[in-house]
């Protein structure tokens, strides 16, 4: 058992809404900009990462520079998509700036088939939001 995580009296859903949903005490919550737990089969399970270190590397390589985004299928036995949003940093390594999970919705046979532009726009927004919280003036514009 790590971090509040009960591996075999809690279901997948009831273990991430410990960490992440709103009444959670865990450390890891203040890296969460957005969350929606799954509460019936036809709703989507939405979260969205980017801790403060994560914030300031998006200013810092991404505003006015490249964003890029990668997209995994399929991960987990649940069949989770998975969104990495990365800047370059000086060196030219890639640094992540953003983790954005979802599930497909209910009846998709294939997981990449399960995201469109709504939910991309949905998270890449509360993202952002989360980016222009983080204390500077003007507006974050990456180059995607």
């Amino acid at each position: 058992e790590q971090v509040g995580i009960h591996m075999r009296n809690c279901r997948v859903e009831e273990n991430l809404d410990h960490i992440f949903g709103k009444d959670s005490t865990s450390p890891h919550k203040a890296a969460v900009f957005h969350y929606k737990a799954r509460t019936t089969t036809n709703a989507r399970f939405e979260l969205g990462i980017a801790n403060d270190e994560m914030v300031d590397a998006a200013w810092r390589w991404g505003n006015g520079n490249v964003l890029l985004i990668d997209g995994t299928f399929g991960i987990a036995v649940q069949k989770l998509l998975l969104f990495v949003l990365m800047v370059i940093d000086d060196n030219g390594k890639g640094v992540p700036v953003g983790m954005l999970q979802f599930s497909a919705p209910a009846g998709n046979r294939m997981t990449a088939s399960g995201y469109d532009a709504t939910i991309l726009v949905q998270l890449m927004t509360a993202w952002k939001n989360r980016v222009n919280a983080y204390g500077r003036r003007d507006d974050f514009a990456p180059k995607v």
